[in-house]
């Protein structure tokens, strides 16, 4: 089993959080944080992170523009939303959270309340070259294959087992090649 690799810094979950008032009347005003800031970014500090030390009229709704780093939604949310997947990013870790954010967007979470950590743990089987890998190291590991005659292991094919075995996952591809395994019961 290849081994997740860690989110590194420029992967960590940052989010462009603007004034939507400035931005929905052409002024782009707002800067990038870090997602496990996001609870306590205000109107000023959006403001003060484009160098403008004043709030318009109209000033009052943050929106994150733009989202860097490995998120498991591809939408515009708000500071509190941002926070609590930031929240969930920590409470996962930074090894584990590539394959969270891949399963995710496959069953499309959008809501960080509804997510369910510890199902997600005892669902996620990790990341492999590919899932006939996965298949290959189930046989391996129920080592019953050694009992059997030669010329049965000749003739097992490895292919049409992980194709059947398939049925019971879902497979999601890796950032860096390679798959994350996930069990559907």
């Amino acid at each position: 089993m290849t081994p997740s690799t860690p989110i590194t810094e420029p992967d960590r979950p940052r989010a462009w959080f603007g004034c939507l008032n400035c931005y929905n009347n052409a002024r782009l005003v707002g800067h990038w944080f870090d997602a496990t800031d996001a609870a306590d970014v205000d109107l000023a500090a959006v403001h003060l992170g484009s160098g403008v030390a004043w709030r318009r009229a109209g000033c009052e709704e943050i929106l994150a523009l733009d989202l860097d780093g490995e998120w498991p939604i591809r939408a515009e949310i708000d500071t509190v939303t941002a926070g609590k997947w930031a929240d969930l990013c920590e409470e996962i870790g930074s090894t584990q959270w590539p394959a969270f954010c891949a399963l995710a967007r496959s069953e499309h979470m959008t809501d960080p309340d509804d997510v369910d950590v510890q199902a997600f743990t005892d669902r996620c089987r990790g990341e492999w070259e590919s899932f006939e890998d996965y298949a290959q190291d189930c046989v391996e590991n129920v080592g019953e294959q050694s009992a059997w005659p030669e010329e049965a292991r000749r003739y097992f094919d490895l292919a049409r087992y992980a194709r059947d075995l398939r049925h019971g996952y879902t497979v999601e591809d890796a950032p860096n090649g390679g798959v994350f395994v996930y069990s559907d019961s």
